[in-house]
C-alpha cells in the first residue's frame, strides 16, 4: 500500500463494519431469492472445488471396466476432458450467478429474465465473462485459496513437500495488488453497463484510498475459503483411512452417503462465502462511489 492510501485504524474498522452490516441486511432482506440464485449458479462451481481431491483420487483407483479401458492414457484423458468441460461450465454458471446477483442487488428486485435478456445481459454478460476468465489464473481468488488449503493440508501431513520460493511470493504479492485494483470490475460492468477495459480503469480509480478496506474483505473471505479447503482435504483423508487402498479395487466404497453429505455441506458453506463476497463487492462499489462523491464535494468547497 502506498503512503497516500494509509487510513486511520478506527476509520478502517468503522468502514469494514459498515460494509459487513450492510451486506448482512441485504442478505436478510433478499435471503430466499439470493439463495435460489446461489444454488442455481454458484453451487456447481463450489462443489467442483470442494470435491477436487476426491476426483483426483479416482485416477489412482482400480475401476471395474474392461482391460482395454484400463490403459494409462485413455482413462486420464477421459477424466481430464470431462474435468475441463465441467470446469468451464462451472465458470459460466458462476458468471451467470455473479451477473444475476449483482443485477438483483442493484435493481432491488428479482431478475426478470426476458426483459433483462434484452436490456442488459448482452451488454453486461460478455464483459463480465471476460472479467471472470481473466481472473482464473489469479492466485488470490477464492477458488484457488480452496485449492491452496487442500495442498496446505498435504504439506502439514507430510504427504507433499512445500515448494514455495521467491518467485511464488512475488507472484502472490502481484496477484493481491491486481485483485485490489480490479475488485469492483464485475459490479461496474453490471451496474453501469460499461465495457471490460473501461470498467477495469474505473475500478482502479475507485479503489484508490480503499485498498486496505478491500484487503480486509479479501482476508475475511479468503481465510474462510482456505479453511474449507483444509477441511475438504481432511475429510478425504479420513475417508481413505476407512476404505483402504483404492488401487486394489473397491473404489465405490469411498463414495458413501455420509461422505457425500459432508462434501455437500462444505460445498454449501463455500457457496455462501461466494454469495457474501459477491454482495460485499456490490456494497463496496456503492461505498467507494459515495466516498468519491464526498471527496469531490469537499474539494469543490
Amino acid at each position: 500500500m502506498s503512503s497516500e492510501e494509509t487510513i486511520n485504524p478506527i476509520a478502517l474498522r468503522d468502514s469494514l463494519f459498515t460494509v459487513l452490516v450492510r451486506c448482512v441486511r441485504i442478505l436478510k432482506a433478499e435471503s430466499v431469492y439470493l439463495l435460489y440464485l446461489s444454488f442455481l449458479y454458484l453451487f456447481p462451481k463450489s462443489f467442483y472445488c470442494i470435491a477436487y481431491p476426491t476426483r483426483r483420487n479416482f485416477l489412482n483407483a482400480e475401476h471395474p471396466f474392461p482391460d482395454k479401458y484400463q490403459s494409462d492414457t485413455l482413462l486420464p484423458l477421459a477424466f481430464t476432458s470431462l474435468t475441463f468441460i465441467f470446469s468451464h461450465l462451472g465458470f459460466i454458471h458462476y458468471t451467470l450467478g455473479l451477473w444475476s446477483i449483482t443485477y438483483t442487488l442493484h435493481r432491488g428486485r428479482p431478475v426478470k429474465l426476458i426483459s433483462a435478456l434484452f436490456n442488459s445481459v448482452f451488454v453486461s454478460f460478455f464483459p463480465i465473462l471476460g472479467c471472470v476468465i481473466v481472473s482464473i489464473p489469479n492466485m488470490v481468488s477464492l477458488f484457488n485459496l480452496v485449492y491452496s488449503g487442500q495442498n496446505l493440508f498435504k504439506v502439514i501431513r507430510g504427504i507433499e513437500k512445500s515448494k514455495m520460493d521467491m518467485l511464488d511470493v512475488i507472484i502472490l504479492l502481484c496477484s493481491i495488488q491486481l485483485h485490489l485494483e480490479l475488485n469492483l470490475t464485475p459490479s461496474i460492468v453490471v451496474i453501469e453497463s460499461r465495457g471490460l477495459v473501461e470498467s477495469m480503469k474505473k475500478s482502479s480509480s475507485l479503489m484508490k484510498g480503499n485498498k486496505m478496506l478491500g484487503f480486509m474483505l479479501l482476508s475475511i473471505f479468503g481465510t474462510c475459503s482456505l479453511i474449507l479447503g483444509l477441511f475438504s482435504a481432511w475429510i478425504l483423508e479420513m475417508q481413505l483411512s476407512l476404505t483402504g487402498d483404492l488401487s486394489r479395487g473397491g473404489w465405490w466404497r469411498m463414495v458413501t452417503f455420509q461422505y457425500l453429505v459432508q462434501i455437500v455441506i462444505l460445498s454449501v458453506l463455500f457457496m455462501l462465502v461466494l454469495l457474501f463476497n459477491t454482495v460485499s463487492n456490490t456494497v463496496l462499489y456503492h461505498y467507494c462511489i459515495k466516498a468519491q462523491r464526498n471527496d469531490g464535494e469537499e474539494q469543490a468547497e
